[in-house]
């Protein structure tokens, strides 16, 4: 395993073959895989990419623990009143749910999975304690 500092120096040698095999989000690898200069083998969320439907998912290709995906979220500091939260995430919800958005969202293979701040808590400690597992597990240290 080589540690990259970022993206592009990591799709430089895989383009380049200084690498055989990258894991990268698919907004960065989607230009080169549309532009013949890179295979995409699998995807690792839990269902195929609708910019990418040819390429199967992991556990398709016979690897179902592997599941993971880029996300983010929008957050605000401790405290903030649940009037201005409910304003901000009805807010999101309509910008999320425009057609212009969600077809500039998929042609960068994203999908915008809207919810309630309630949801987002819980989906943030759900991936905490997967991650906090893969980690002890792994026994990973920070060099």
């Amino acid at each position: 395993m080589t540690p990259y500092k970022g993206d592009t120096p990591a799709m430089t040698d895989l383009i380049g073959s200084q690498a055989d095999l990258l894991f990268v989000p698919a907004t960065s690898a989607l230009p080169f895989v549309r532009g013949g200069k890179l295979r995409a083998l699998a995807v690792a969320g839990s269902q195929r990419l609708a910019s990418l439907p040819h390429v199967p998912t992991m556990a398709e290709a016979g690897q179902p623990r592997v599941v993971n995906y880029s996300w983010t979220s929008l957050a605000g500091p401790p405290g903030m009143p649940a009037d201005i939260v409910q304003k901000l995430n009805k807010a999101c919800q309509d910008i999320l749910a425009q057609p212009d958005v969600i077809a500039r969202m998929t042609t960068m293979s994203n999908e915008a999975t809207p919810g309630t701040p309630e949801q987002a808590a819980g989906f943030i400690a759900a991936e905490v304690a997967r991650w906090t597992d893969v980690v002890k597990t792994a026994n990973i240290r920070i060099e």
